[in-house]
């Protein structure tokens, strides 16, 4: 059977997403997409249309719906707790691991450009799930971008500490000042408890996080790997069909190819972005990691 060409590719796309809104508009449910394409060469068009897309992946043709997790919570494992920002304005996904010390891993904006109270949000979701902000006792961020760290230091205020890169220089203080101002928003600051090399192992009761340096969305983002759930938390690097902007202070397109490349050996199961959908299952897992590869870097 000859596959459809572009122009209707384009057409049934559309059509499926104008269905699918109304459908799940119908049933007051969220419904997220994932679009699986052929290996073929997407037009300009296409393209824009990744955006309003969840997913691209490069396997058959074959469209996806899943409903949305209730409020964008989830428990993945038994120990691994996911919350999906899901509101109109930017906010980061955070990531809550239970072991002997309860671990909340970038939680994201206090309230956003659209005066969202996304710290409100995160909080009533993880009491869902049985737990307070006075139970985290350590906040890790993977970055110093507001989006993900500007509520640590309310959460700091109890017994939680806050770790991050080593910032040798002063470079991402910096930054983070930098990207307060760009949008808008109060100072953030961050006074850090401790400091993470690449290569360290952060041993938290039961679960061990490697940390993995992965400079380009930023000079200095790191990604968590549990390898005992081949679990990977990317922040901003990658994500479910997309990477990181690198237009930003410190950021470096090069650079953010050489971490990708780097994450892209590892063994996942889930793949836990700073934005967007989690990936799941090591095939899923690998053609993300192919199809962002061959999209924006021109690896095959």
């Amino acid at each position: 059977m000859r596959k459809p060409s572009i122009a209707v590719e384009e057409y049934l796309c559309i059509l499926i997403l104008a269905y699918s809104i109304y459908y799940s508009s119908r049933r007051g449910q969220t419904i997220r997409f994932y679009f699986e394409s052929g290996n073929v060469n997407f037009s300009s068009h296409m393209v824009k249309c990744r955006n309003l897309l969840s997913r691209i992946k490069i396997n058959s043709w074959i469209l996806v719906l899943n409903k949305g997790v209730d409020g964008g919570k989830m428990k993945l494992t038994p120990n691994i707790y996911c919350y999906i920002w899901q509101g109109m304005g930017n906010n980061c996904n955070t990531y809550l691991f239970v072991g002997d010390t309860i671990t909340l891993i970038d939680p994201g904006h206090i309230k956003n450009e659209r005066q969202e109270p996304c710290l409100e949000r995160l909080l009533g979701a993880m009491a869902k799930d049985g737990f307070k902000a006075e139970d985290v006792g350590l906040i890790i961020l993977t970055h110093a971008h507001p989006d993900h760290c500007e509520s640590a230091s309310v959460i700091n205020a109890g017994s939680a500490k806050i770790a991050v890169h080593r910032d040798k220089d002063g470079y991402a203080k910096m930054i983070l000042e930098q990207m307060s101002r760009l949008f808008g928003l109060k100072p953030v600051e961050i006074t850090p408890d401790s400091f993470l090399e690449d290569g360290d192992i952060l041993h938290l009761g039961g679960i061990e996080l490697n940390v993995i340096y992965t400079p380009g969305h930023s000079s200095d983002s790191i990604s968590l790997y549990c390898e005992k759930e081949k679990t990977l938390i990317t922040g901003d690097v990658i994500f479910s069909g997309s990477i990181g902007r690198t237009d930003f202070p410190g950021g470096s397109i090069d650079i953010l190819k050489q971490s990708i490349e780097r994450l892209s050996k590892l063994d996942v199961e889930y793949l836990l972005p700073g934005h967007m959908d989690i990936v799941s299952s090591k095939s899923n897992v690998q053609n993300n990691f192919t199809m962002v590869k061959r999209m924006f870097f021109g690896i095959s």
